[in-house]
């Protein structure tokens, strides 16, 4: 590694952690001067307090972030599963792709939670409508991720085809190594969706589970248990940077960034 590299590292950690520094000394101040109110703005030690104190019971709120968010990632597999086998049929078919691709943005543009309730009643309000809500949400956006990269790939490889050959199993391999990009692009917008549809389902209709983030959060809201909601967002925003910056470095080790 070079000198100019490692100089920019350095730079580039100091500035991340000075910025973070300076957001904990402002929320600090303010929550210190009660300058919101203690029921709106908890400070950086009580939710310290709740994130990292020791829980001895099976209601602590690392059980409900784990089964609420490992629901999340269920949705999501599912999601990148079909999205990817669909989208990766409409895309070697250009016109099937433009017929169906604005039904699937219409589908896209419609809030998944406005459909929960139906969902709940045709899952007979079972733990798996809080999943396939999530597949709902994620898999237009999958799709049309993919089938657009398929449709670049098929036009390069025909092309490519005119002067080089290549047998029928080796160009679909090339097909869908080109189409990596997509399913990965796919995956990492796909993957906020799903945190978000999963924890929102759940404050709108609690499941029939004694483990729920979402409910969680409505609990902590109405008893104005500031320092455990805010520990949940948080937990909430740090598991959501973590599986993108996996997303992102997985790209770059592939080679796609």
């Amino acid at each position: 590694m070079s000198t100019i590299s490692l100089k920019k590292i350095c730079m580039k950690t100091a500035v991340t952690l000075g910025g973070f520094l300076l957001f904990l000394t402002i929320w600090f101040a303010f929550a210190e001067f009660a300058v919101l109110g203690k029921t709106i703005l908890a400070s950086p030690l009580e939710v310290y307090t709740v994130m990292f104190k020791t829980p001895y019971d099976d209601q602590n709120i690392y059980n409900h972030v784990y089964q609420t968010l490992s629901e999340a990632l269920h949705g999501l597999l599912i999601s990148v599963l079909i999205g990817t086998l669909v989208g990766f049929l409409f895309g070697l078919n250009r016109h099937i792709s433009s017929i169906l691709e604005p039904i699937l943005e219409i589908i896209r543009a419609v809030p998944p939670v406005a459909l929960f309730h139906l969902f709940l009643a045709g899952f007979n309000n079972s733990v798996e409508a809080y999943t396939w809500i999530i597949v709902y949400g994620c898999t237009p956006i999958v799709i049309i991720a993919v089938s657009r990269r398929v449709l670049e790939a098929v036009k390069l490889r025909a092309d490519l085809q005119l002067y080089y050959p290549l047998p029928i199993g080796i160009r679909c391999i090339t097909v869908f190594m080109d189409t990596l990009p997509g399913i990965l692009l796919g995956s990492r917008i796909a993957l906020s969706i799903a945190i978000v549809v999963s924890v929102v389902s759940e404050m709108i209709v609690a499941p029939n589970r004694s483990l729920s983030l979402g409910n969680e959060l409505v609990n902590a809201s109405m008893t104005f248990d500031t320092p455990t909601y805010y520990a949940l967002i948080f937990m909430i925003g740090i598991f959501g940077y973590i599986a993108n910056f996996i997303l992102v470095k997985l790209e770059a080790f592939i080679g796609f960034r």
